[in-house]
């Protein structure tokens, strides 16, 4: 590989080349750093497509990229179908009701239609209810999340409907002259309310119609889905996350970046290469293990490296054991899937060894694993917590 990836401030940026979140990319340079390729084109196509989607992958797979790029790809072509893009990452901040208030669920329900609704009117001025004003909508959702419930607020939840939502949607595509509809549902999996999970995922399931197709990204492994939603079957499954074992897997990464880092200086290109495995796969670990090399004082490139790679390990260790706080009943899984995890890091590194001692030139690292019964329940669980952090592909 000759290619070298630079690390200095793209002129007139404003330094968004470490931005690792693209909720925070203005629209102009989150297309130009959306790359042309394969995979990406792959995803875009299933983004728009008729039918419920699921977009799996880890914490920093690009999830929130993917929709983002496929709403802008929509509103600026006319062939596409209609895009409406609404992010529940205010997800926490209704935690609370499901502990203090007898309706949460309703309060909840008539949340996430009335984002839909306010999506509506931003991007497309309509806004058909006589018995309620756009002012109440906006003033509902800004309440809600403060925990600040008040009865005024009644007539929202009584209002808005999964019926009446498909009309103002359908109003919408009508207006703008599309066929059908594209909901983007971004950080759909955030909440650590399982009550919540199962009601979102019934509104998901139910808004679906001939003309809206819903879109949602997810976590693999402890995303809850409830009783009443089937995947594979309710929507399908797309997998984001790119394997490192794959041809291609090395320039899908540079092309991720190649437009973020421009200048000098630049990382050599033994040191890129181990940059580009050691984050797996996410878009998200990779800016951040660059800004890490480019921003370190170590004196040599072996130093600075092991530096990041320890910080990069403890930060992972650190982020998957947070899935405890998450799902506290699941703590002996999360517990005992570090030390499992370990285990295998341990024994590919032995393996490996003895492998490159004894084959030389023809060595060929082993990074895939074989699992026994992995299909019982307990086996499952541990494993997807391990998948949800990034740990296990």
């Amino acid at each position: 590989m000759n290619k070298q990836i630079s690390t200095d401030l793209l002129e007139g940026l404003d330094g968004f080349e470490f931005e690792e979140r693209a909720d925070y990319l203005p629209p102009s340079i989150l297309a130009k750093w959306s790359p042309n390729n394969k995979h990406f084109r792959a995803i875009q196509k299933k983004l728009t497509q008729v039918g419920a989607k699921l977009l799996v992958g880890p914490r920093g797979a690009g999830k929130t990229h993917y929709m983002r790029h496929a709403y802008l790809d929509c509103k600026e072509n006319k062939n596409l179908p209609l895009p409406l893009y609404v992010s529940f990452n205010h997800y926490l901040r209704l935690e609370t009701y499901i502990h203090e208030t007898s309706n949460a669920i309703e309060i909840f329900h008539a949340w996430v239609l009335a984002k839909i609704v306010l999506a509506c009117y931003d991007d497309y001025n309509i806004f058909p209810f006589e018995e309620i004003t756009i002012d109440d909508i906006k003033n509902f959702i800004l309440d809600i999340e403060k925990q600040n419930y008040k009865t005024e607020h009644n007539k929202v939840i009584t209002s808005l409907s999964i019926e009446s939502t498909q009309d103002i949607i359908d109003t919408c595509a009508n207006k703008q002259g599309r066929k059908r509809t594209v909901l983007f549902f971004d950080d759909a999996a955030l909440t650590l309310t399982k009550e919540y999970m199962v009601e979102f995922f019934d509104i998901f399931r139910s808004i679906k119609t001939s003309r809206i197709s819903p879109k949602a990204s997810v976590y693999p492994g402890t995303t809850q889905y409830g009783p009443r939603f089937h995947v594979g079957q309710d929507a399908e499954p797309v997998m984001i996350w790119q394997e490192v074992d794959q041809s291609d897997y090395i320039n899908f990464m540079l092309e991720l970046v190649k437009e973020r880092f421009n200048n000098i200086p630049q990382i050599d290109t033994e040191i890129n290469q181990l940059l580009i495995y050691a984050s797996f796969g996410i878009p998200r670990a990779y800016i951040n293990l660059v800004r890490a090399y480019s921003e370190s004082n170590a004196k040599t490139k072996q130093s600075k490296f092991n530096m990041v790679i320890e910080e990069r390990c403890k930060y992972l260790y650190d982020e998957y054991i947070s899935i405890i706080d998450k799902l506290p009943q699941y703590g002996v899984y999360v517990k005992s899937g570090w030390d499992f995890f370990y285990k295998i890091v341990s024994d590919l590194k032995e393996i490996n060894h003895i492998n490159i001692r004894k084959d030389g030139v023809n060595y060929k690292k082993i990074v895939s694993i074989g699992i026994e019964d992995l299909n019982t329940d307990k086996i499952e669980r541990v494993i997807s917590f391990l998948i949800e952090a990034g740990l296990l592909y």
